[in-house]
């Protein structure tokens, strides 16, 4: 008598039913999204001190196109923490951009060798401070990044699993406290990477302002 698994180790199980709690669906400007994905991607610096580093952003970039893959699938939790892995890639490599010599810093360094590296709210806070071509972008800006911290909470509570909106168990539900779970997710979620989008090309501007 032959067990639940085949010679190639597959369940013979239908796979569907392990995986029937997940929900694709579309994501609305999903080949705008991309595209703009491919725009940052292809906007080397021109900055020979930071040019090596340009893979920071082409790596930002691919992890949004996995974001818009996982979303897609109904993997929604992984979905929001590549959007903001995404933007937090795209903030390391502006603070790299204020040494004076950014691809040979002791900073960048320790951070390839996988040694203490500042956390993101330390990141951020130093950007703030000291990185001018940044203060100027979140000067002019400041409804947006207001909003984008606002998200970015707001994210959290599905990377997290904070509250039952964000479990797979009721999304699906069709009671009538559960039926609007999966529609707002996918508005918060639509909201969140295409301002993660527009915040990644505000700090490709900040480490070099030549037009994208």
């Amino acid at each position: 008598m032959k067990n639940s698994a085949d010679v190639d180790g597959a369940s013979l199980i239908d796979t569907n039913v392990w995986f029937s709690h997940l929900r694709p669906c579309h994501l609305d400007d999903r080949d705008a999204i991309l595209q703009a994905t491919l725009d940052i991607e292809m906007s080397l610096t021109g900055r020979s001190d930071m040019f090596q580093l340009n893979i920071f952003f082409a790596e930002a970039s691919k992890e949004l196109r996995n974001a818009v893959k996982l979303f897609e699938s109904g993997m929604f939790d992984a979905a929001f923490y590549s959007v903001r892995s995404a933007v937090e890639l795209a903030r390391v490599v502006a603070y790299f951009s204020g040494d004076d010599d950014p691809a040979s810093s002791e900073l960048y360094e320790t951070w390839k060798k996988g040694g203490w590296f500042p956390l993101d709210g330390k990141i951020r806070k130093n950007l703030s401070e000291d990185c001018a071509p940044f203060q100027e972008v979140k000067d002019a800006l400041p409804k947006f990044f207001d909003e984008r911290n606002n998200a970015l909470h707001r994210a959290n509570k599905y990377i997290h699993r904070q509250g039952f909106h964000t479990f797979y168990s009721l999304i699906q539900r069709p009671e009538t406290r559960y039926v609007g779970y999966l529609h707002v997710m996918r508005d918060e979620f639509h909201s969140f990477i295409m301002g993660a989008v527009t915040e990644i090309i505000l700090l490709r501007l900040s480490v070099d302002p030549f037009p994208i």
